[in-house]
């Protein structure tokens, strides 16, 4: 995962050269406004340089072949569905930082705070629970 700030032009190419293997995902919350694989590039054209910074280029996750699960949404339509499926592992904290100088500058504390863990589609590109591209999921660890 790399950021696409101003001064970022080598992050820029990088992820011209490797755009089949990434999404650049917008620094905000929520799911949508992703940009996929072969789209990489000509978004990149388009983006004006001032607006680089709220960007992130993050590497593709690729699933094992053949891991299905059963997939239970609520709601019309289908609401069990067998597919071969990806998880997602999302861990989510805080931190607090100083607004000061010299040694009172800086991260003052951070925390872990939780975890959530999203299963989708394989082939879908979008993850979000509330759009019905993924459900809530949870682990189970196996030795």
């Amino acid at each position: 995962m790399w950021g696409l700030d101003t001064g970022g032009d080598d992050s820029v190419n990088r992820a011209r050269e490797h755009a089949m293997d990434l999404i650049l995902k917008p620094q905000r919350d929520g799911s949508g406004n992703n940009i996929y694989k072969e789209a990489v590039p000509a978004f990149l054209d388009s983006l004006p340089l001032e607006e680089r910074q709220a960007w992130i280029a993050m590497e593709l996750i690729s699933p094992p072949k053949g891991m299905k699960n059963y997939l239970i949404r609520a709601g019309g339509g289908e609401s069990l569905v067998e597919m071969e499926v990806m998880s997602e592992l999302g861990i989510f904290g805080w931190a607090l930082f100083r607004d000061g100088v010299g040694e009172n500058e800086g991260k003052a504390r951070e925390k872990e705070v939780g975890w959530l863990v999203r299963t989708k589609g394989k082939d879908s590109n979008e993850g979000g629970v509330a759009t019905g591209f993924s459900v809530l999921d949870c682990l189970v660890l196996v030795d």
